[in-house]
């Protein structure tokens, strides 16, 4: 393999670990909100806690954004969130314990 496409190979291997570990800080620092009124346990005042898979948040965060019947509240904070931003924020909460 040549010295040239041994270099653009790690650049291309640099640039995607930059953006997943900018893709995860965007959604932690996204889902940060979501704990202000969402615990980790059960029992937080008819308030669902997070402890889905990363497919489901995502699905009921689209949901959300397309139908603000089922929650005013989380129509608006999923209508203000990006496709990619939900992805990244059911990403991070998906990886929490």
């Amino acid at each position: 393999m040549s010295t040239t496409v041994r270099a653009m190979l790690s650049l291309a291997v640099a640039l995607i670990a930059s953006a997943s570990a900018e893709a995860e800080t965007r959604g932690a620092q996204l889902a940060a909100a979501c704990f202000s009124c969402h615990q980790s346990a059960p029992g937080s005042a008819g308030i669902p806690p997070i402890g889905r898979t990363q497919g489901g948040i995502e699905t009921a965060m689209l949901a959300y954004r397309s139908d603000a019947g089922r929650s005013q509240i989380m129509h608006v904070v999923a209508a203000a969130l990006t496709p990619a931003e939900i992805s990244d924020v059911a990403r991070y909460l998906a990886a929490q314990p």
